[in-house]
């Protein structure tokens, strides 16, 4: 009976781990320890979802790694005296590079981090406000844009379980896609430098000093917000947070756990009448902020807001319009929202001294909106700041 043929080399290396005569496993080729931001966050996206402290050790060769290239490569800086100072003798590379990563320096600043080690990549920023469509523009576009997650850069809580194969899963994405969508709470976060660190005296009187980092919004990027009318809006938030609070305590946000410590006991889910009066006691303690837009804006005017509009030329869409701005800017169907609240409050219930006191200057910015939205064409979906 004659003898089965001989795998190739190939079918070998496909089907079987890599042996040696011996029945040696061969050692398998690691990478080399990265040497700039750009090469580790590339690891991160190889590694996908399967991230985590051992693969990224196991799959780097961390024999010649020092604690200068390591700062350089999780931090993008050079590490000061004292922090080389702190490193235990004999070097360990691991817990080094454990600490950087899991640390609050890395996390506060991973949006600087991917944004300047991709700038090819067009980036979406939009400026997000609460119960104007943030969640469900954020889901929409999620299919086509890798989105930066609200949490990613939360440094008070490193677990590696957690924010490691998110980040992993972020960049994993970044092969089959061109752009990166990254929402923050303030216009300012896109238009402005960044803080930086005061320089080092030394480097001072040589008149030397730490460039600011350069603002996320550039010639080609889209700065986008969705405003909604602002009774509306402020009535819808309320709704939210009575509705939060008729759930489980298990699935409370922040907010919601602070608010419900401080009422009295909650009445019964059927109590209609007793969840508006508190809904109007909310509205009276201001578990809303003020003018919320023009925060978001400019710096808390309507004066302020529409000159920094105006400034960064930012598209502006309001509900009516989003249905479109979705059809006709990214090609997408509008889906019916997911976090819709239970209608406890309504416009017509926010008494008049609530409308004065704390959203005066949203309505006038924007009252400001109304007659530039009727001048629009049939096709176009948004204004400009230019327009205002």
């Amino acid at each position: 009976m004659p003898l089965p043929p001989k795998p190739t080399l190939i079918e070998t290396l496909i089907g079987n781990p890599v042996m040696r005569k011996d029945d040696k496993r061969l050692t398998t080729i690691r990478r080399p320890l990265p040497n700039r931001q750009r090469d580790l966050l590339e690891v991160f996206s190889s590694l996908g979802e399967q991230t985590t402290l051992a693969t990224l050790f196991d799959s780097t060769d961390l024999s010649a790694a020092e604690p200068r290239t390591v700062t350089f490569t999780i931090l993008g800086r050079w590490p000061t005296p004292a922090e080389l100072q702190a490193i235990d003798t004999p070097y360990n590379p691991r817990g080094h590079l454990r600490r950087l990563l899991l640390g609050r320096e890395f996390r506060s600043s991973l949006v600087h981090h991917i944004c300047r080690s991709f700038p090819e990549r067009q980036r979406l920023l939009h400026v997000a406000m609460p119960r104007s469509a943030t969640c469900h523009l954020r889901e929409t576009l999620r299919p086509l844009h890798p989105i930066v997650p609200a949490d990613l850069s939360l440094w008070d809580k490193p677990d590696e379980l957690a924010f490691l194969p998110a980040l992993g899963r972020l960049l994993g994405r970044f092969g089959t896609t061109r752009t990166l969508f990254i929402s923050q709470d303030s216009i300012t976060a896109f238009i402005q430098p960044a803080p930086t660190a005061k320089p080092d005296p030394a480097r001072a009187a040589c008149g030397l000093a730490f460039l600011p980092s350069p603002p996320l919004y550039r010639p080609g990027d889209r700065l986008l917000a969705i405003l909604r009318e602002p009774a509306s809006r402020l009535v819808s938030q309320i709704n939210a947070l009575l509705t939060a609070l008729q759930a489980s305590p298990e699935d409370d946000d922040p907010t919601t756990t602070t608010w419900r410590a401080r009422l009295p006991p909650l009445p019964h889910p059927t109590s209609h009448a007793a969840w508006r009066q508190l809904g109007l006691t909310l509205l009276a303690e201001n578990a809303v902020p003020a003018n919320p837009i023009c925060h978001a804006l400019g710096d808390g005017t309507a004066e302020g807001a529409l000159a920094t509009s105006r400034l960064a030329d930012i598209e502006i869409t309001n509900l009516a319009h989003y249905p479109d701005f979705l059809k006709y800017t990214f090609n997408l169907p509008h889906e019916p929202p997911t976090n819709a609240s239970l209608p406890i409050l309504t416009p017509a219930d926010i008494p008049s001294h609530i409308l004065t006191d704390r959203l005066s200057e949203d309505l006038i910015f924007y009252n400001r909106l109304t007659p530039a939205f009727s001048k629009l064409a049939a096709f176009k979906t948004f204004l400009r700041g230019r327009d205002l």
